[in-house]
């Protein structure tokens, strides 16, 4: 593995952990909008069948685990996300389930360390801004600050490129 592809994977998990500190306060709102005081336990319910939930604190690992906070957003789409995640508001970006469910799929894809390619970067963390933006989570400027990096490695990768075949096209012409 080159160090491209680590620097690609390490700016999807970074912004998968921005992600999670920006969703965590928008879940807790709406959850209480619907469930007030009884919003962790409704929580509880529904990710009732994840991994290691027994044996830890709900509300500390949801605050971290993008994985249950998406997961949480998406079995709970119809009754309380739908509404506001699928409406455009001025510059909201529409939302809609099957987004959310491609942001689980990257986040399982890291987890099972997959490697991305720099066009699967790009788009992964477009995917992430959409919905930090979706939110109106400031921590959208932060993941956006990660996609200029991956931007920055496309072009230093194009640069090289580029470089390479001028200097393959000046050997062919002095050997011609």
């Amino acid at each position: 593995m080159n160090s491209k592809q680590l620097d690609y994977d390490n700016i999807i998990y970074k912004s998968l952990k921005i992600l999670a500190q920006g969703l965590y306060p928008y879940i807790e709102a709406k959850m209480r909008e619907k469930y007030s005081d009884n919003w962790l336990e409704t929580a509880k319910c529904v990710l009732k069948n994840q991994q290691g939930l027994k044996k830890c604190n709900l509300d500390e690992t949801l605050r971290k685990d993008v994985s249950l906070q998406l997961k949480l957003i998406y079995k709970l789409w119809d009754s309380i996300f739908e509404n506001h995640l699928s409406q455009p508001i001025k510059y909201k970006v529409r939302l809609s389930k099957s987004k959310v469910k491609k942001l689980l799929d990257i986040r399982n894809e890291v987890a099972h360390l997959s490697s991305f390619s720099k066009d699967k970067t790009c788009k992964s963390v477009d995917c992430i801004i959409q919905l930090l933006k979706a939110i109106d989570a400031p921590e959208a400027e932060d993941v956006e600050n990660e996609k200029q990096e991956v931007l920055q490695l496309l072009s230093k990768s194009a640069q090289i490129t580029k470089s390479k075949s001028k200097k393959s096209l000046f050997v062919e012409i002095h050997l011609i």
